[in-house]
């Protein structure tokens, strides 16, 4: 009777060594779980501030970008009227000296200097 005793007092050991390290294991997962929950706060709100931080760093740059693409295009868009508005006065100067040495009995052919504008 006394093996049984003492291997009932074992098995009681034992036993109660299995709950101590299951107990052990819930609190170091809960641990580990409070810390990885904490990081991901963490990490949650530097996210926020880097996305706040970016546009309002940003935003104005895209907003000044669209105002400079607008004024190159307003640009652009006067240019090309005004070369074309110097093309049609040129050929208009163009036809009337044309015209001018056609009355006067002179074809233009016969100016060495005759260059079409248009």
């Amino acid at each position: 009777m006394a093996v049984a005793a003492g291997y009932d007092q074992r098995v009681a050991e034992l036993s109660g060594r299995v709950s101590q390290l299951q107990q052990q294991l819930r609190l170091g997962r809960a641990a580990q779980l409070e810390q990885l929950r904490a990081r991901l706060e963490a990490l949650v709100t530097r996210l926020a501030t880097v996305r706040r931080t970016f546009h309002s760093e940003f935003r104005p740059l895209q907003q000044e970008l669209a105002s400079a693409r607008q004024r190159v295009e307003a640009t652009r868009v006067g240019r090309r009227a005004d070369v074309d508005g110097q093309q049609k006065q040129l050929q208009s100067i163009d036809r009337r000296l044309q015209e001018a040495f056609q009355e006067m009995g002179a074809p233009m052919s016969s100016c060495p200097e005759n260059k079409s504008w248009g």
